[in-house]
């Protein structure tokens, strides 16, 4: 893993020191508490979903494994639960729906994506707001409105709160940090950490970059300087025809 954005780290591991998070291949879909109480039963992770809302993204069959995590293997078609447009949604949790890798997935440049850029960070870290906010350089939803015609996609996640110790984000986190940062692209939230077998806790904010020919990892890094982060972004847009 390459890793950049150093003082990021640092302040996120000593926010975390309290924090543990746990990874399991066979996942148990947990009812999310909203932070409404009982009255948003209906929207609860895990919840009605066996017939997710059309996303508008044509079937397209997903490369086969064996997957891998690390630079070089093809990534698991991820499923998270979130908005594929936060805009148009609302930024509400009423709208959510089911969010799969396979979206993005763009063998023949029909969509138009060439690079998805995944995001993975935390409510209590502070070099993850200051990707959103632009404190290290331009902010992540400004990247993407620049670098989305030459090909990029993000898809931003949050996994934790920011409670001491941190407990699994929740949808009312999902909707605050969308509304706060006015999230233009795909957003989700892994409340049990799916993306987390990809990179350390230590090292949030994460940014890995796939190929969206091939569903390939080309890199996976720590985030804190977006300037980075863009440069990083716009190089491998390059390398995909």
């Amino acid at each position: 893993m390459r890793l950049s954005g150093i003082l990021g780290i640092s302040i996120c591991a000593v926010v975390a020191l309290a924090c543990t998070s746990t990874v399991t291949e066979q996942e148990t879909l947990e009812p999310l508490d909203t932070g409404e109480g009982a009255a948003a039963d209906s929207i609860a992770y895990g919840a009605g979903w066996d017939e997710p809302k059309d996303t508008g993204n044509a079937a397209v069959a997903y490369p086969a494994g064996p997957y891998g995590t690390t630079e070089g293997a093809i990534i698991a078609n991820v499923e998270l639960v979130g908005w594929n447009n936060p805009t148009e949604s609302k930024y509400d949790a009423e709208n959510a729906e089911r969010i799969q890798l396979s979206d993005f997935y763009d063998p023949d440049g029909e969509k138009g994506i060439k690079v998805i850029l995944i995001n993975s960070g935390a409510v209590w870290c502070p070099p993850c707001n200051g990707e959103y906010r632009g404190d290290f350089g331009p902010s992540l939803p400004a990247i993407f409105d620049e670098l989305q015609p030459e090909g990029a996609m993000v898809l931003g996640t949050i996994f934790e709160d920011a409670n001491n110790p941190p407990n699994p984000a929740k949808y009312v986190n999902m909707e605050a940090w969308a509304k706060r940062y006015k999230v233009p692209f795909p957003f989700a939230v892994d409340p049990s950490h799916k993306l987390g077998k990809y990179f350390s806790i230590d090292a949030v904010p994460m940014n890995m970059f796939v190929n969206a020919r091939t569903m390939e990892i080309l890199a996976v890094e720590s985030g804190g300087d977006t300037n980075i982060l863009r440069t990083e972004l716009k190089k491998y847009i390059g390398q995909i025809k």
